[in-house]
């Protein structure tokens, strides 16, 4: 069988890359090798508001199913509240959204093909993918692509053939995740994240799916106990415990995720990578969900570029790079180096840096000065800062005593 384009993976990255191939009239294949798509869920299911603008489509109202005003960052009894644009967020229902974004895919004319496995490659000079073995629904088939898109997440397949993936401690974090129903949401209306030892190399959230179910996990890049112990320890704290006191699990959303690069760059080749494989996610969230559909619209749009115009498949990364979402990616990668920097520090000093960092409240440069500085000293420093533009409201453990209290009245 022989096609233009073969993408692997059938999430954001690749429908959005199929999406844009079968736009421009080539003949695109894409193959997951799961047998229904958004299943098993492994993310907190939330998308910022900020990337809407850059989508090469619009989302539906009906897939946004919970509006959030901003983040409330908690760190050693000190809470940040971030709001504004670059803070507010939605989520969906991952079962339901990548259905949604693999029919814009299919509408446009590309071949969907579940349950079909990535077996092998036969590869030519210069990493030039000739032929691609798979197997589908128990049934082996061979595809001769003139390119293909690697959209097959942090454990990818298309890596792993051609020898290109790699992997050390830290590259792909552990996260453990329930949604929880019958949630007391301290705020609704806010995403949570936490930093402290009940998870040292990572950081714990709350991201509420409506006013009583919220999506509640811990992540984890250098886990030292099983994950369910990291999880049960930030449940217990003061923050957490009354809002989960009469929680329920309903459905497990753990997983991995790769928030370090699990490969050099992002064409090898005629291979082309996308979303996870080519660590498309912004941290130090990991938001992969709506950079993955930019990426994989500009993946695909290289491509086509590529196959109707002989242009070099290698002006991909500069493409993503001179786009509006690029700078994100410039900061994503400076945040990432001293977020795991951070991590190997003993000193609980760390949680406020962390919280520094995370809620963007001094630059990474600024914070590398500040590593030195004591306890207290930090902790000055974030309780003395302040957003001129969104007066940004910082609080103390003063405050969490009185949220407790309007709760406990409720």
């Amino acid at each position: 069988m022989e096609c233009d384009v073969l993408v692997v993976g059938a999430g954001p990255a690749g429908s959005s890359a199929a999406r844009a191939c079968a736009l421009a009239g080539l003949k695109t294949i894409f193959v997951d090798k799961r047998t229904k798509l958004g299943t098993p869920v492994h993310c907190a299911e939330g998308i910022g508001q900020c990337f809407f603008p850059f989508l090469p489509f619009k989302i539906p109202q009906e897939q946004l199913i919970w509006d959030t005003a901003g983040i409330e960052f908690w760190a050693e009894d000190i809470i940040v509240r971030r709001t504004g644009i670059l803070w507010k967020g939605c989520t969906v229902n991952r079962k339901h959204f990548d259905k949604w974004v693999a029919a814009q895919a299919t509408n446009a004319g590309a071949k969907l093909m579940l349950n079909t496995h990535l077996i092998d490659f036969e590869v030519g000079h210069n990493n030039t993918v000739k032929k691609a073995t798979l197997n589908s629904e128990g049934k082996t088939i061979h595809i001769e692509p003139k390119v293909v898109v690697g959209a097959d997440g942090y454990d990818s397949t298309t890596l792993r053939l051609l020898g290109e993936y790699r992997e050390h401690e830290g590259t792909i974090a552990e996260v453990y995740s329930w949604e929880m129903h019958n949630v007391n949401l301290a705020s609704p209306n806010f995403e949570q994240v936490y930093v402290g030892d009940f998870t040292d190399t990572g950081y714990a959230y709350v991201f509420p799916i409506s006013k009583s179910k919220a999506n509640i996990g811990v992540g984890c890049a250098k886990p030292k106990k099983p994950m369910e112990d990291y999880f049960r320890e930030f449940l217990e704290i003061p923050e957490m415990k009354h809002q989960v006191k009469n929680a329920t699990k309903i459905e497990n959303k753990g997983g991995k995720v790769n928030p370090q690069p699990i490969a050099k760059k992002w064409v090898y080749g005629n291979v082309i990578l996308t979303g996870d494989a080519a660590d498309q996610n912004l941290k130090p969230f990991v938001e992969g969900i709506l950079p993955a559909i930019i990426c994989g619209d500009t993946a695909g749009k290289t491509t086509v570029e590529h196959i109707k115009n002989k242009k070099e498949l290698e002006t991909y990364e500069q493409n993503v790079k001179k786009s509006p979402i690029g700078s994100f990616f410039t900061q994503s990668e400076e945040t990432g180096k001293l977020m795991y920097q951070l991590f190997d520090h003993t000193d609980p000093k760390k949680y406020l840096l962390l919280l520094l960092l995370i809620a963007d409240l001094q630059t990474p440069q600024k914070i590398r000065t500040l590593q030195h500085q004591d306890y207290n000293t930090l902790r000055d420093e974030i309780l003395t800062w302040n957003n001129p533009i969104n007066k940004t409201i910082i609080k103390t453990l003063e405050y969490l005593d009185y949220k407790h209290k309007q709760i406990t009245k409720k």
